[in-house]
């Protein structure tokens, strides 16, 4: 099915024939079957809170310039990329960040993420729980916290981390 008209999210892809629900259409059924999609989709959005752009190179720059301006954007996941950073400049409104199986070693660029809820960082080169301090400049209140086992580097690093958040559920 496309995409319904008016209150949620539609996207095109230059040169993509078809009307704008139809574009939408391909560029998901793309994203979930894992294939190659362009992400340099031109998106046309009245409200979008929900994005997946895992699974392809991406440069933290140009993700970031791109998704800085859906300012109401909730969810995104950025999982199994190439990403060394989490790109600059991410939506303030993110309830819900996926960075797993990236390079990603810290948490910082952010710190702006006063309202995320959800981090996910397993399988990543987060080593320390130092990786996390950005987020507590923000004051941010996670609720769920998804990381490897870090206990060969830092033994009390699950403690460390309920201190840090103490209302998240560390998995």
């Amino acid at each position: 099915g496309g995409a319904r008209r008016g209150s949620q999210a539609i996207a095109g892809r230059p040169g993509v024939g078809g009307d704008a629900g139809d574009s939408f259409s391909t560029i998901a059924r793309g994203l979930d079957a894992g294939g190659y999609v362009a992400w340099r989709a031109s998106l046309r959005c009245v409200s979008l809170v929900g994005l997946g752009l895992g699974g392809d190179a991406a440069s933290e720059t140009r993700l970031g310039d791109a998704l800085g301006a859906l300012k109401h954007l909730r969810v995104l996941d950025l999982s199994r990329n190439r990403l060394r950073a989490a790109p600059p400049g991410l939506p303030g409104a993110l309830r819900r960040l996926a960075l797993a199986e990236t390079r990603v070693r810290s948490c910082a660029k952010l710190e702006h993420l006063a309202h995320l809820r959800v981090l996910d960082v397993a399988g990543t080169e987060v080593s320390s729980v130092r990786a996390f301090h950005p987020l507590v400049l923000c004051r941010s209140v996670l609720l769920e916290v998804r990381v490897d086992d870090l206990s060969k580097r830092e033994p009390a690093w699950r403690r460390k981390l309920k201190d840090l958040f103490p209302n998240a559920t560390v998995l």
